[in-house]
């Protein structure tokens, strides 16, 4: 049913269409006819008398004015200054004198004396004299190098130990530690123990070679910030 209704309205609209064309043609028709009867019935009347010959325009005089003659400038007058050259007076002419040369005496001999420096004789240091010297220079080095390793034990910490440990280190003259010990006590195993150890990490390591044997006391100390 729905296929025959839209067939018949596709017939209806066809049919419409073609209605309206038809009779938009007849019409055209009809008005072109009348267009062409209309212009050929249209007559157009033109008079010559209605065209008169324009009157040709009065010529143009034009005034010639003539050029202002230009004046030439006046010559200047220039000074001719000539210069007037000094007079220079001559001066006497001198007669050079013939020079002498200097005769040149031959040089005294003058007799120097030769002061010869008179070295005293220096008294020579004792050996005790010397180590202390190689204490006093190379101290602080000796010291840096055993306090590196010093460790202060954790349990001495909680205990509350504190104190100086005086260690006695006797060096070579080739820098070998001979031998070390405790020459002071910190009245403290556990920082004695600590300071001894802190030596021995050092006891193969060269030290500054002195010229005697000496002898080093060592101060550790123990402090609890």
């Amino acid at each position: 049913m729905a296929t025959k209704r839209l067939t018949q309205k596709s017939y209806l609209v066809s049919f419409l269409i073609h209605s309206v064309v038809f009779f938009g043609y007849l019409w055209f028709i009809n008005t072109k006819t009348d267009i062409h009867k209309a212009s050929e019935n249209v007559s157009f009347e033109i008079s010559l008398s209605q065209f008169v010959e324009p009157s040709p325009p009065a010529p143009v005089v034009q005034e010639i004015i003539p050029p202002k003659p230009i004046e030439q400038p006046k010559p200047i007058k220039q000074e001719v200054v000539i210069p007037v050259k000094p007079i220079v007076k001559e001066k006497p002419i001198v007669p050079i004198e013939p020079v002498q040369e200097a005769v040149q005496e031959p040089a005294k001999e003058v007799a120097v004396e030769e002061t010869k420096s008179i070295v005293m004789p220096q008294p020579a240091l004792s050996n005790e004299q010397i180590s202390q010297a190689f204490v006093q220079t190379n101290f602080t080095i000796i010291r840096d190098m055993v306090l590196k390793n010093l460790i202060y034990p954790n349990m001495a910490k909680r205990m509350g130990h504190t104190g100086v440990v005086e260690m006695t280190l006797v060096i070579d003259t080739n820098g070998k530690l001979l031998k070390y010990f405790i020459s002071k006590s910190s009245d403290s195993k556990l920082l004695d123990k600590a300071a001894i150890d802190s030596v021995e990490k050092v006891a193969y390591v060269e030290f500054p070679k002195p010229e005697v044997q000496s002898t080093i006391i060592l101060p550790v100390s123990f402090r609890l910030n």
